[in-house]
């Protein structure tokens, strides 16, 4: 089966050939044709990781204190005024 998992699969609400959605009365590729090209390339490796998922950990990552992020605007700014 193409797509078991039922990942990219959506229930369409018009019918073929309806006119608000057929690329033949448009003249080109239907909306959102090269988002679901894109998306049938990662199909298997999105299935493939439902079929054997692992633990990962994800990094957290700390805010930028406001005194640090200060800092570097005031670096920039002097920069910015050596350039003058």
């Amino acid at each position: 089966k193409l797509d078991p998992y039922g990942i990219f699969t959506k229930e369409r609400g018009f019918a073929p050939g309806d006119p608000r959605r057929c690329r033949g009365h448009r003249y080109g590729p239907r909306e959102g044709f090269h988002q679901m090209e894109k998306e049938f390339r990662i199909l298997d490796y999105v299935g493939e990781a439902l079929k054997n998922p692992r633990e990962v950990e994800i990094e957290k990552k700390e805010p930028v204190s406001v005194d640090y992020f200060k800092e570097i605007l005031e670096e920039e700014e002097n920069k910015k005024e050596d350039d003058k």
